[in-house]
C-alpha cells in the first residue's frame, strides 16, 4: 500500500527538536518567513503528498524508509553523547548524503539550476557569434534524441510513411542541417524553441525523477562532496537547547568563503558541514586542524533560517 502523505523531512530527525510529547506524539514549534510560530505534531512536518512517487508507485518511498532505518540507530546514539566526541566517519557520511538527496531543497535547487541551463543553451542557439555552429553541434553531440523528438512531433503529419521511412528522413534532414546550419527552415528552429520551453515546464518532474534515481541508490563515495581523507567527523554538545533544524538539509562552507551555503555535489571545495541532529547536539565534518572548541549556533541558526523555507 502506498503511503501518500511522504516526508522529505524524516520523523526521527524531527524527533530531536521537540518541545513536548503527548500520549507518544511528539511536537515542536516551526517557524515560518512571515514570522508565524506555531507548535505542531511533527507528523505534519516536512511532508507533502505523493512527493517522491504516485500513487501507483512506492519503490522510491520504500527504499526512502529502508536507508532510514539504517541511520536510526547511529543518530539515536549519537543523541546520548553530553561532551564533544569524534564519531564514525563512513556512517556520518553516509547520513549526511542521505538527508541531502532526499529534501525538498535539494529537488527545488536542481531544478532551478536545470531551467537556468535551458535558458543559456536556449538563447545560446538564437543569438551572438557563432550561433549557428553552436547550434549544429548541439545537434550533432545529440542526434539520436533529437530524432526521437523530431519523429514524436512529426509521426502524425506524416502518417503515409512507414516508421523506417520516417526515420530515415529525419536523418537526411539532420545531416543536411548539421553540415549546414544554415539551410535549417524557420519552423525547426519553432519547433526546437518549443522543445526547450517543454524543457523548462518539466523541469520539477525531471529534477524528481533524477531525485529518486539517487535515493534508489545509497551508496557512499568518500569524494561526493569533494571531501579529502582527511575529513573528520565529530558531535558538538550544548547544555541548553540552541540548535534549529530547518528544512534545507545539510549546509557547508567551502575554503573561499566564510558563510554557511547549501551543498553541491562535486561542486565546492568544502572544509565544513554541519546538520543539527537535536536542539544541542550538532554534527560537523571538517579538517581536524580547523574544529573550534564551540560552535556559534546563532550564525548556524541564521543561516538554516535563510537558507529553508520552515525552521
Amino acid at each position: 500500500m502506498v503511503c501518500i502523505r511522504q516526508h522529505y523531512i524524516p520523523r526521527f530527525l524531527l524527533k530531536g527538536f521537540a518541545s513536548r510529547e503527548k500520549n507518544d506524539e511528539k511536537y515542536t514549534y516551526v517557524f515560518t518567513k512571515d514570522a508565524k510560530t506555531y507548535e505542531t505534531n511533527i507528523i505534519n512536518i516536512g511532508i507533502e503528498k505523493y512527493f517522491y512517487n504516485s500513487q501507483n508507485n512506492h519503490k522510491t518511498d520504500d527504499a526512502v524508509t529502508v536507508y532510514e532505518d539504517k541511520h536510526v540507530p547511529f543518530v539515536s546514539d549519537l543523541r546520548t553523547l553530553n561532551e564533544t566526541t569524534k564519531v564514525d566517519s563512513q556512517k556520518s557520511l553516509a547520513f549526511i548524503v542521505h538527508m541531502f538527496k532526499r529534501t525538498k531543497h535539494t529537488r527545488e535547487s536542481i531544478a532551478e539550476f536545470q531551467k537556468n541551463a535551458f535558458n543559456v543553451i536556449q538563447n545560446s542557439f538564437s543569438s551572438g557569434a557563432n550561433s549557428q555552429q553552436r547550434f549544429a553541434h548541439f545537434l550533432k553531440t545529440n542526434r539520436d534524441d533529437i530524432a526521437e523528438l523530431m519523429k514524436e512531433k512529426l509521426s502524425k503529419q506524416y502518417w503515409h510513411l512507414s516508421s523506417i521511412q520516417l526515420d530515415a528522413q529525419i536523418q537526411i534532414q539532420l545531416g543536411k542541417i548539421i553540415k549546414d546550419p544554415s539551410q535549417a527552415p524557420q519552423e525547426f528552429f519553432t519547433f526546437f524553441q518549443d522543445v526547450f520551453n517543454r524543457l523548462k515546464n518539466d523541469a520539477p518532474e525531471i529534477s524528481k525523477l533524477g531525485q529518486n534515481s539517487a535515493l534508489l541508490n545509497e551508496k557512499v563515495k568518500d569524494n561526493y562532496f569533494r571531501l579529502e581523507n582527511s575529513f573528520e567527523w565529530r558531535v558538538f554538545f550544548s547544555d541548553s537547547p540552541n540548535y534549529i533544524l530547518g528544512d534545507v538539509g545539510p549546509i557547508g562552507r567551502s575554503k573561499s568563503e566564510n558563510d554557511y551555503k547549501t551543498l553541491i555535489p562535486k561542486g565546492q571545495n568544502l572544509e565544513e558541514i554541519v546538520l543539527p541532529i537535536s536542539d544541542k547536539h550538532l554534527l560537523v565534518g571538517g579538517y581536524p586542524k580547523n574544529f573550534p572548541s564551540e560552535y556559534n549556533a546563532n550564525s548556524i541558526n541564521k543561516a538554516i533560517a535563510s537558507l529553508s523555507s520552515i525552521c
